[in-house]
């Protein structure tokens, strides 16, 4: 074989490297293309935790809203309404705290719910509203209660209360939720049987909620002049008549 030859039987060899060499980059930018698009996906599907200093500022800017929200839920007080030209919310807003307070149990029986500030951790985002937001029957049902004229009609008032605070706390658990959107972080909520009971706990009637509800119900009977309630506000606030 003349060197000749032998210089054109090499070339394909050559050939083919090149075009091997070359391919090789091709194929590390595919791989390196499909990770990000992987990763991008989870970061999309993980967020971060929110820090236990970010829940709190969403918690004073949630309650900071209960007075828009009871404006937003005023359509729940139509009953009272049509008894008088006066405003209402004014006589929930002396006597927010029992809402204040249920929050705050509610966040202490939920462990892990934020993380200390100098921890990361990526979770799955959940809704915070949506998974507390079912409003709980304390309310009696008519059947339940004797079969009184007084207390059939105390039933009716205080289902009016119920349905108030049950528009409002939802209402402010969605600006809460809405916050930790915006802070891009998100917290842990833990299973629906185990958040149950906490949030059962936590709205359980005491005698401070008793208290609370007496003094706003008397407010809209003789402030307001809703006539409805005259006579019956010992009673609605009775622990016995809820608990039955």
């Amino acid at each position: 074989m003349t060197r000749a030859t032998r210089h054109f039987s090499i070339l394909p060899l050559l050939l083919v490297s090149t075009v091997t060499a070359a391919a090789v980059p091709q194929q590390r930018t595919t791989i390196e293309t499909v990770v990000e698009t992987v990763t991008r996906r989870l970061v999309h599907y993980l967020q971060p935790q929110c820090q236990c200093s970010q829940v709190a500022e969403c918690k004073k800017e949630a309650m900071g809203s209960v007075a828009d929200c009871f404006e937003q839920c005023d359509g729940k007080l139509e009953k009272f309404r049509a008894q008088t030209s006066l405003s209402l919310t004014d006589c929930f807003a002396k006597n927010v705290n029992n809402a204040v307070d249920a929050d705050e149990c509610l966040f202490k029986g939920m462990k892990d719910f934020c993380r200390s500030d100098g921890e990361r951790r990526f979770i799955r985002p959940a809704n915070f509203s949506a998974a507390v937001g079912s409003p709980l029957q304390m309310a009696p049902t008519a059947s339940e209660i004797p079969d009184v004229p007084m207390f059939k009609r105390a039933l009716e008032q205080f289902n009016v209360f119920q349905d108030f605070f049950g528009c409002t706390k939802q209402c402010v658990h969605r600006q809460m939720t809405a916050c930790f959107a915006r802070k891009r972080c998100a917290v842990v909520i833990p299973p629906q049987e185990t958040l149950k009971p906490i949030y059962e706990k936590c709205n359980a009637h005491t005698p401070q909620m008793s208290l609370s509800l007496l003094n706003t119900c008397q407010c809209l009977a003789h402030r307001k002049r809703v006539t409805s309630l005259y006579g019956i506000c010992p009673i609605i606030s009775n622990p016995l008549f809820i608990e039955n």
